[in-house]
C-alpha cells in the first residue's frame, strides 16, 4: 500500500519536510462513502466528521479538478464517481499497481492487492481539498454560496487558515 510515510521519510531525509502550521484532517471512508453532497471542511468539523490524523492512520490523498470557481464539483459527479470507486476497491477484486516511475525513483515496487484494499479501506482516511481545509467561500455563506473560492481576495481567520493549511501540506 503507497503510504504517505514513505513520501514523507524522504522529504524528512532530504531536509525537505516542512513545519506544520495547520492540523491535518481527514475524513472517515466511512463518512465519506455516507456524503451525498460534498460539505465543506468547516461542516465536517463541527459535526465530527473530519478529524486530526496522526502517524498511526492511513490516509489516502485525493486529488481532483474543481468544476466551478466556487465548488468543487457543484452536480456530485466526482463524489458518486469516487464512492463507487471505494466501493468497488472495498469488493477486494482489484489490485493497483504504482506508476514504474514511482517504482523506480522510490527503489520500491508499490502493489496494493484486493484483498488488502477490503481489509484497510474501511479503516482508513481521506485527505481531499474541500473536506480537510478550511473553505473560506463556503463557510462565508452557507454550504453552497460562496461567490468565488479566491482566498487572495479574502480576509479573516478563515483565510488566514487556509493559507497555513496550504503551507502543510507537505508536512502532511
Amino acid at each position: 500500500m503507497v503510504r504517505s510515510s514513505l513520501g514523507r521519510a524522504v522529504l524528512v531525509d532530504s531536509g525537505l519536510a516542512e513545519a506544520q502550521e495547520y492540523p491535518y484532517y481527514g475524513i472517515s471512508v466511512p463518512d465519506f462513502l455516507a456524503l451525498t453532497e460534498w460539505l465543506p471542511h468547516e461542516a465536517l468539523k463541527a459535526s465530527g466528521k473530519v478529524r486530526e490524523m496522526t502517524e498511526n492512520e492511513e490516509v489516502i490523498f485525493v486529488s481532483h479538478q474543481w468544476t466551478s470557481f466556487s465548488h468543487p464539483d457543484p452536480a456530485g459527479n466526482q463524489l458518486r464517481a469516487l464512492q463507487t470507486q471505494i466501493r468497488t476497491l472495498m469488493k477486494g477484486k482489484t489490485a493497483v499497481r504504482s506508476d514504474y516511475g514511482l517504482d523506480a525513483g522510490y527503489q520500491y515496487s508499490m502493489l496494493t492487492t484486493g484483498k488488502e484494499w477490503a481489509k484497510q479501506l474501511p479503516n482508513m482516511y481521506l485527505w481531499v481539498d474541500y473536506c480537510s481545509i478550511p473553505q473560506p467561500g463556503a463557510a462565508a455563506g452557507g454550504v453552497h454560496a460562496a461567490q468565488h473560492s479566491d482566498h487572495r481576495e479574502g480576509e479573516g481567520d478563515l483565510v488566514a487558515q487556509l493559507k497555513q493549511a496550504v503551507n502543510s501540506i507537505p508536512s502532511y
